[in-house]
């Protein structure tokens, strides 16, 4: 938050957050109390006739739309043509950064020629103290900031994939998203949504909800915090995208 700031003298980056929502989607209160008050908005697509009369405790302005989802890859690219801010972040609605998190991620927007940023997802299982772990479970690096400059699209209608990043970018190795799809859905409803992929996919991909994968304890990862006031970033000069 603005208190953040002001500690560690840095301005405020010009950023959008924007998500692609259901109205249903289960957490919405906890999605919405993380954004601090620097953000310059937060654009919601709900995937609805209309917006819904849901309302949310959120420090950052919040602009809602709705457009029933036709794909995965037009519901973002919706998303991105309301984003203003000269940097867009995406994330889901089962998705979280910590406080610390945010209050130490203006700082690392000051990189120079910084074009977009990765970060590893955190699913977190059984509880907030395990995570899954295996292959495309973690550190399931993903690519949700960037900036917001002409020729940056989502492509394929599931698993979408942001195209059009060039140039330099980072990992941000300690900033994990948290992810809680399997603390805040139960095996159904994650069945049902697995479906939606299907069908998003034109049947193209078949989705398995699988329990296979072992867990391991959060805390032998690493997590950045405010008290050691650091990201701990790998900056490559090209998008390895």
């Amino acid at each position: 938050n603005s208190s953040y700031l002001s500690h560690v003298g840095v301005q405020a980056p010009d950023l959008s957050v924007g998500v692609i929502l259901a109205p249903n989607e289960p957490g919405l209160d906890e999605f919405f109390a993380q954004f601090p008050d620097w953000v310059r908005e937060v654009v919601v697509i709900w995937d609805a006739e209309e917006v819904p009369g849901q309302e949310f405790t959120c420090a950052a302005p919040i602009r809602q739309l709705a457009h029933p989802l036709d794909d995965f890859a037009s519901q973002r690219n919706r998303m991105l043509d309301k984003c203003a801010g000269e940097w867009v972040l995406y994330l889901d609605g089962d998705e979280r950064f910590s406080e610390d998190v945010w209050g130490l991620l203006p700082a690392c927007l000051l990189v120079k020629r910084l074009t977009a940023c990765w970060f590893p997802r955190m699913t977190l299982y059984q509880d907030e103290t395990r995570c899954k772990a295996g292959y495309g479970l973690w550190p399931d690096l993903q690519l949700r900031l960037f900036r917001n400059e002409e020729g940056v699209r989502f492509t394929r209608p599931v698993h979408e994939r942001l195209t059009g990043v060039t140039g330099r970018t980072a990992l941000v190795l300690d900033a994990p998203i948290l992810h809680y799809s399997r603390l805040t859905k139960s095996p159904e409803v994650l069945t049902a949504k697995l479906k939606r992929f299907d069908v998003a996919s034109g049947g193209d991909i078949s989705h398995v909800l699988n329990d296979d994968y072992p867990t391991i304890p959060r805390a032998q990862l690493s997590e950045a915090t405010f008290l050691v006031g650091s990201l701990s970033m790998l900056l490559l000069e090209e998008n390895p995208a």
